[in-house]
């Protein structure tokens, strides 16, 4: 008791609020981990209606040079002192992982559907507790491996194999969802020794250098109407950025990825909405799988750890 107090007091303060306090650890990042889906799903929806006039090597450097604007501007006017890293090589390695899942996730996004690119890069909690047990010393047990097994299953019910799934663009998802996997289980190593400004602060820094010597090969001026929506996914990329890498300051990364399949359900939604594309009585009974499978891994933890 004593210690969740001292939790609760040295805690920021924008998450010092007596309901969402009063949760563990666990179900916070869950709650966080699904904001941070819905944010990624509104960049989906961005980048697939750009990406005919525009090439995804440029739709990424224009999210990480938002992201990296509001991220230095917050820390430098917040906490300046978070701009200095305790691992640079690491720091390097992690948000470059994260940059080849963004940029391979935008190519395949532009060429196959959006419930299929979201379907398809869900692989990635897998690799993560899979990863997380070798790297983490997280728990790792049959019930939580048949839970994400679940959410697998109903990746498959959606992309039904030996239709477009296979196309040469729906591998640009899969090595997405490997890299994703990567910069997840890093930035939850980074947690022992950098502070979370410090992790919110170099993954756009570094993106956006890196991903600038991609853009004057493929870059095309924008008109205003397209740099808005550009800006405004840089705005949802800085908001997915902050509570992805707060909920895995604060939570096993093998509890809330699964948690990540959410982002299905917000896929096949925007479809509709935006582009047309009406899921299928198979669409709906994957994503139901999909999400029982996360809320059965979080019953386990629950059980586990009150």
């Amino acid at each position: 008791m004593l210690q969740a107090k001292m939790q609760h007091k040295n805690a920021p303060s924008e998450f010092r609020m007596s309901s969402f306090a009063r949760l563990s650890p666990n179900a916070q990042g869950i709650i966080m981990i699904i904001v941070a889906a819905f944010f990624w799903t509104c960049i989906d929806v961005v980048v697939k209606a750009l990406s005919d006039d525009y090439h995804a090597a440029q739709l990424v450097w224009v999210r990480y040079a938002g992201q990296a604007a509001i991220a230095v501007t917050l820390v430098g006017l917040r906490h300046p002192g978070a701009m200095r890293t305790n691992n640079l090589p690491l720091q390097v390695v992690r948000a470059l992982m994260l940059l080849f899942a963004t940029l391979t996730y935008f190519i395949g996004l532009g060429r196959v559907e959006l419930a299929v690119a979201a379907a398809v890069v869900q692989v990635n909690p897998l690799i993560i507790v899979i990863a997380a047990y070798f790297l983490l010393n997280e728990s790792l047990g049959w019930r939580k491996l048949l839970g994400v097994g679940i959410g697998l299953l109903g990746a498959v019910v959606i992309i039904r194999p030996g239709a477009a799934v296979f196309n040469p663009y729906a591998f640009f998802p899969l090595a997405a969802a490997a890299g994703y996997a990567g910069y997840t289980i890093l930035t939850r190593q980074l947690s022992n020794s950098e502070s979370f400004w410090t992790n919110f602060l170099y993954t756009p820094v570094i993106g956006v250098g890196f991903s600038a010597l991609l853009v004057p090969f493929f870059w095309t001026t924008p008109d205003l109407p397209d740099l808005g929506l550009m800006l405004l996914a840089a705005a949802f990329g800085a908001c997915g950025q902050y509570f992805v890498v707060k909920a895995l300051f604060i939570a096993e990364a093998s509890v809330v990825s699964p948690f990540t399949y959410i982002s299905l359900v917000f896929a096949a939604t925007f479809g509709i909405v935006m582009f047309g594309e009406f899921p299928d009585i198979w669409t709906y009974a994957g994503s139901a799988m999909i999400v029982i499978s996360g809320l059965f891994i979080w019953r386990i933890e629950s059980k586990r750890r009150p």
